[in-house]
């Protein structure tokens, strides 16, 4: 006890040299060391936690601020304090056996089944049987369509996902739920007493009061497929609630998806796109497009993928012949065409066109074919080059130029 009691005196001075106004906030000392022991950043053992230096307490403080995604200062400040009382998940930050990648967290191996069950066991007062299940469904199929998983309502009690409102009184935990395993594994229990409303839905009055029910079923629901919590402030799985965004509301974050694809798929592996080192972008029929390896994205506004992005090459352009593994440049014509490059090279001669594969230096397979399969284009070309952006097709004393 003198151990732990000696942690607190100076846990509280830790606080005091930064602003003297915070000690007068509703969160205390005590409670603050509480918090990181609650959402894993402390071990519970209290004693393991009162022999934490000067140096590791920054760096728990740095680990909770980041998780928070406010400035780490290694204090207990007032943005920290007023963090410590934000509404969010009840599930733990930090889970020890977790398998962290270089973004998302994994809490689990996933379900080993690809049709899962879920039932609605009761609903809270402010929602209604109809809008839970139909939020619900709406979740798990977001969810759903980055790992081809299924999901049916059923009844009664041997669901493999039952939904629950079993519990708390208002505050600052909104929910929690159970990673993939046998009994309770994939369950969801809701805080019954919350202000619940359905704004994704438009269904929540004029001033957007209450918190809404589908988001917080989103972030859940993640837990109940595998996913733990991440630091990423855009992604579904932040800790916090964020409040309503309608334009962020109905779909992942690239990080949210990067996890489902890593428990669930077994196409080939989804590259990162925060990485950098594309292959290609471009504007096609209203969008804009990221190329990288055999993956594409499309982005809704810069830092937001659209739903159900990524796909494969061949998803989108399911005639694109199989070798072809990456796009190295692409544009939309005119006339609403869209023009793929790959490493290859276009010979033309009279009304015909070779391919030349620059890896295997050899002619492809199928060619010579008609100058007819390049709409627009005249044959018996005299001179092809490409010049400040665009192309140039010469014949005659006609120059043709063709933009990018």
């Amino acid at each position: 006890m003198k151990i732990l009691i000696t942690f607190l005196l100076f846990f509280v001075l830790k606080l005091s040299l930064v602003d003297g106004a915070a000690l007068k906030k509703k969160v205390s000392s005590l409670e603050s060391l509480e918090f990181m022991k609650k959402y894993g950043y402390l071990n519970s053992d209290s004693e393991s936690a009162s022999l934490l230096s000067e140096k590791g307490l920054d760096k728990t403080l740095k680990l909770v601020q980041k998780y928070g995604n406010i400035p780490e200062t290694g204090f207990l400040d007032n943005a920290t304090i007023k963090l410590m009382s934000a509404p969010r998940c009840g599930l733990p930050d930090i889970v020890r056996d977790a398998n962290r990648q270089k973004r998302f967290v994994l809490a689990s191996k996933g379900w080993d089944k690809r049709h899962l069950t879920y039932s609605v066991s009761n609903w809270s007062p402010r929602l209604g049987e109809g809008t839970v299940i139909r939020n619900i469904q709406k979740a798990l199929d977001i969810w759903g369509q980055y790992g081809h998983l299924k999901f049916t309502r059923v009844g009664g009690p041997d669901a493999d996902i039952i939904v629950k409102f079993p519990f708390d009184g208002e505050g600052s935990v909104l929910a929690h739920a159970f990673f993939p395993n046998s009994g309770i594994g994939g369950d969801i229990h809701f805080d019954d007493d919350e202000k619940w409303a359905d704004l994704t839905n438009g269904e929540g009055n004029a001033n957007q009061d209450g918190t809404d029910f589908f988001s917080v079923a989103l972030h859940e629901l993640g837990h109940s497929l595998g996913l733990q919590h991440s630091p990423v402030a855009s992604s579904v799985m932040f800790s916090y609630y964020k409040g309503f965004d309608k334009s962020t509301s109905n779909s992942l974050d690239n990080d949210d998806i990067l996890g489902m694809y890593e428990l669930y798929t077994t196409k080939s592996p989804v590259l990162n796109i925060c990485d950098g080192k594309f292959d290609s972008v471009a504007f096609l029929r209203g969008g804009f497009f990221i190329f990288k390896g055999n993956h594409i994205w499309r982005l809704k506004r810069m830092g937001y993928v659209e739903q159900g992005y990524p796909v494969t090459l061949r998803d989108m352009f399911r005639t694109l012949p199989k070798y072809i593994e990456k796009i190295d440049a692409a544009y939309e014509r005119p006339d609403g065409m869209m023009v793929l490059f790959t490493d290859k090279t276009y010979l033309y001669k009279n009304d015909r066109f070779w391919r030349y594969n620059e890896s295997t230096r050899a002619l492809d397979k199928g060619y010579p074919q008609s100058m007819e399969r390049w709409r627009g284009v005249p044959s018996h070309l005299d001179a092809v080059t490409s010049w400040n952006g665009g192309d140039l097709l010469f014949q005659g004393q006609i120059v043709l130029e063709g933009r990018h």
